[in-house]
């Protein structure tokens, strides 16, 4: 943790070392660690230089979800690189919450079990987890010493609060996503049995379903207080975003950026599209709560951070596949493959009358995964005689409930005579 690579140089610094407050404050800072797919090393290249920035010699860990022999991983990279094999998770399981889960509920969904892998290598040291889409403007000095006496630190999206006029995000915006924002995290010993509770759940629910409640790895968290030591962080400094703009006076004093008069300490830029920096974020809809063209401060930090993603190679890192969206013979995992894997699953943990998936991603075992997904499930008897994958894709669609009411028996011949003559070229069902 003592060296750096990468790091930009102190003009290219939003706030200058000498301008930085209370010096005798500065501590040890957390180890500090992020999770990305490669198509988003971008990100992460631009959050672990603005952090050796004001941090001399710390260094970035970032797992890459699909970091699996990748020749991109090999580049001297300004980060320490973790792979899925490095977790405290073994391999075939993390193979399966890869078939379930897409990349942002994947990235989101390994993050207990990232941080209770570095809380085991740096022993004492609090971890600090930032989502990639960060860019850290002045030393993380009060929240590094914060973790160091409370074992859980979280930052609400809100710490006062928000108006009812209708302008996104809303309160039923907040309250649908969570009401802490894990973009940023710290833990310490005595964090463990919360990152146990929480890694369990994430497993199989870590979804974007907000009909069932769900919301990635957020709104599980909103249970966390009732069980678990959580101190709250609501610096006006720490995660300012688009949700809480409107609270905090955002402001610059030469080279510093201010919130409510303190060094702004990180800045989180999510739902921010490079290629269009007059909008701070696609989340806010067509009743933005935060308009750019009002806030001149975040407008000059937006373009900024564009032209820092863009110096870190935006462009190439966003043109590279998702490691986890084919099989090992160049099929595409289809959001039904995904159900189908995830309702074994479950099954198998609520009951046990389902046999585990076959590993979807080892090549050895591709035949009998696909075999599998053609096959139906015994257990199932709302649908005994009908395939694992049509089942799902039946179970998507009400067009294909209201011609075929009956496939428990009568209608399942005609559903499967469906699959063959149509749902194959409609793309529902893989051709393999």
């Amino acid at each position: 943790m003592t060296r750096s690579r990468g790091t930009s140089t102190a003009s290219d610094c939003l706030l200058q070392p000498e301008s930085r407050p209370h010096p005798s404050r500065v501590l040890t800072p957390p180890v500090m660690c992020t999770i990305v797919a490669a198509n988003y090393l971008a990100q992460a290249r631009v959050l672990a230089r603005s952090i050796a920035e004001q941090h001399s010699g710390q260094c970035l860990q970032v797992l890459v979800i699909d970091g699996v022999g990748s020749d991109i991983l090999a580049a001297d990279e300004p980060f320490d690189v973790l792979r899925p094999a490095d977790l405290r998770l073994p391999i075939r399981e993390f193979h399966e919450m890869a078939a379930c889960y897409d990349v942002i509920e994947l990235a989101t969904a390994v993050k207990p079990s990232l941080l209770l892998t570095l809380l085991e290598r740096y022993g004492s040291q609090p971890v600090l987890y930032l989502d990639p889409d960060v860019i850290v403007c002045a030393p993380l000095d009060e929240l590094g010493a914060l973790s160091a006496r409370h074992p859980i630190v979280l930052t609400p999206h809100t710490a006062v609060p928000m108006p009812r006029d209708g302008r996104k995000p809303t309160e039923y915006d907040i309250l649908a996503s969570g009401a802490w924002n894990l973009g940023c995290i710290a833990v310490s010993r005595g964090a463990e049995p919360f990152l146990q509770w929480w890694a369990e759940r994430l497993k199989l629910d870590a979804r974007v379903d907000h009909a069932q409640m769900q919301f990635t790895d957020q709104r599980w968290v909103d249970l966390a207080p009732g069980y678990f030591d959580i101190h709250p962080l609501r610096d006006p400094a720490y995660n300012v975003a688009y949700w809480n703009l409107d609270q905090r006076a955002v402001e610059w004093r030469g080279d510093c950026c201010l919130a409510d008069g303190s060094p702004l300490v990180f800045f989180h830029f999510s739902g921010f599209d490079p290629s269009r920096p007059h909008v701070l974020s696609e989340h806010q809809g067509d009743r933005p709560r935060v308009r750019l063209s009002e806030y001149p401060a975040i407008r000059r930090l937006s373009r900024m951070y564009a032209e820092r993603l863009h110096d870190a190679g935006l462009e190439e890192c966003g043109r590279l596949p998702y490691g986890w969206d084919e099989l090992p013979d160049g099929t595409h995992l289809t959001k039904t493959i995904r159900a189908a894997v995830r309702r074994a699953l479950l099954d198998r943990d609520a009951a046990g009358p389902s046999e585990r998936p076959p590993d979807p991603f080892d090549p050895a075992a591709l035949p009998a995964f696909l075999t599998w997904l053609a096959t139906p499930e015994p257990a199932n008897r709302a649908a005994p005689d009908v395939p694992r994958l049509l089942f799902e894709v039946y179970e998507q669609r009400a067009d294909l409930k209201a011609a075929f009411p009956h496939i428990e028996n009568v209608d399942a011949d005609r559903l499967r005579t469906w699959g063959w003559e149509f749902g194959r070229h409609e793309g529902s069902i893989p051709e393999t």
